[in-house]
């Protein structure tokens, strides 16, 4: 009997090992999250970002250049904005001279709760933005995220 408990015991500990040695895992002081993220469309291709918004809610952030044209002053971009365990949301934006002209191609998934009334929107020709009702537990938060162009950073911000 005790050679039973002993061995189990030896089992669990190496199940607990594994589980903390393969599962990943990451660790961040508040201060050194970033509150947006800024792409740089210099360097283009795909930045993914891990950004912190003001209450303190951790998301992830990617921009990808869409093949075509390669002219900094002119692209297409997808940007994403996923929070972990509730929802991503992401749209395609075309800049030119340095200029949001056209905001498109909005998408949405939700892995928990529920996105009501989504529309993208641009305001001017410097932002684009993805607001929609975030419903989960029956209470509704208004939400999404802003695209601004400034210069040669296009920045994501949480709404």
């Amino acid at each position: 009997m005790k050679k039973m408990k002993t061995f189990r015991n030896c089992a669990m500990a190496l199940v607990m090992a594994l589980v903390l040695v393969l599962s990943p895992m990451r660790v961040f002081a508040a201060e050194e999250l970033p509150t947006e993220a800024h792409y740089d469309l210099e360097i283009g291709g795909t930045q993914t970002f891990v950004i912190q918004d003001e209450n303190g809610e951790i998301a992830t952030v990617t921009v990808s250049e869409v093949a075509g044209d390669s002219r900094i002053a002119t692209g297409t971009y997808r940007v994403e904005y996923e929070v972990p365990l509730a929802w991503v949301a992401g749209f395609y934006v075309s800049i030119s001279n340095n200029q949001i002209y056209n905001a498109y191609g909005a998408y949405y998934t939700c892995f928990r709760g529920e996105i009501r009334y989504p529309s993208l929107i641009r305001p001017s020709n410097i932002t684009a933005s993805y607001v929609f009702i975030y419903e989960n537990i029956n209470i509704p938060v208004s939400t999404g995220f802003d695209a601004t162009i400034s210069g040669s950073v296009l920045k994501l911000t949480r709404r």
